[in-house]
């Protein structure tokens, strides 16, 4: 009798145990879902040239697209093309995508990857374990590019970007809030070294504004452009978020 209840008991903790490893991951999954998406992007400050190809783009494939930020570009100097990678909305589907667009020697445009970009894989971990400026291929210019942030989004950006040691961060687009511990927003930014020879990269940085209202960092994402534009889609990055 002893016997079987001891195995009863064994089988009940196995239960448990089981039963708090779906709850916690029944939490991390509610955590992520409770980011919302910003669908609201206004004017963008593209250069010169990426505002152009972008307008190509659209012109000829998709009118549907609301560019977000614009993040460097590939040159092929042999066949005259440039090919752009943006950060873009899509209306009808109602996400976030990642775009190439391949301008040629003739001036036409032409597309290239269009992946669906999910946010909430970008808001945790350490992402890419190479900066870009490590990779070959894609160039961050002077200049990047994106939308007008709202202004109290804006303001808890460079409030927490003060508290930043040996880094300066621009940022490109807002793309999202979650309720925790007051509220975090989702930007898109451009960080860079204070050094000698300093680095850039492409990041999600989350900050956050706590009910005492005080402004912070909360995680800095470092994203791979090379994988972005020319690999699959991002639903197999989960590595990087380790």
């Amino acid at each position: 009798m002893k016997k079987v209840l001891l195995c009863m008991v064994i089988v009940l903790a196995a239960f448990a145990a089981f039963g708090c490893g779906s709850d916690n991951n029944s939490e991390q999954q509610k955590k992520a879902a409770d980011w919302k998406i910003n669908t609201d992007y206004s004017d963008n400050y593209f250069p010169k040239d990426a505002k152009e190809a972008f307008g190509k783009f659209k012109d000829e494939i998709n009118d549907e697209l609301v560019p977000v930020a614009y993040f460097g570009y590939k040159e092929d100097k042999e066949d005259q093309e440039k090919t752009y990678g943006y950060l873009a909305y899509n209306k009808t589907d109602k996400e976030l995508q990642t775009i190439s667009i391949e301008i040629n020697k003739y001036d036409k445009a032409d597309v290239g990857d269009m992946l669906t970009f999910d946010i909430t894989k970008y808001v945790k971990g350490d992402g890419a374990s190479k900066s870009v400026s490590e990779r070959d291929g894609f160039v961050l210019p002077e200049e990047c590019g994106g939308t007008v942030m709202p202004e109290e989004v804006q303001n808890i950006f460079m409030s927490s970007a003060k508290t930043l040691d040996g880094m300066a961060m621009t940022g490109l687009a807002y793309l999202g809030s979650q309720e925790e511990n007051g509220m975090n927003y989702a930007v898109l930014g451009v960080s860079e070294t204070i050094s000698d020879d300093p680095v850039k990269n492409v990041v999600i940085a989350v900050v956050n504004k706590n009910k005492k209202e005080k402004c912070s960092f909360v995680n800095i994402n470092t994203l791979d452009l090379e994988e972005m534009f020319d690999g699959d889609d991002d639903g197999n990055d989960d590595e990087d978020d380790d």
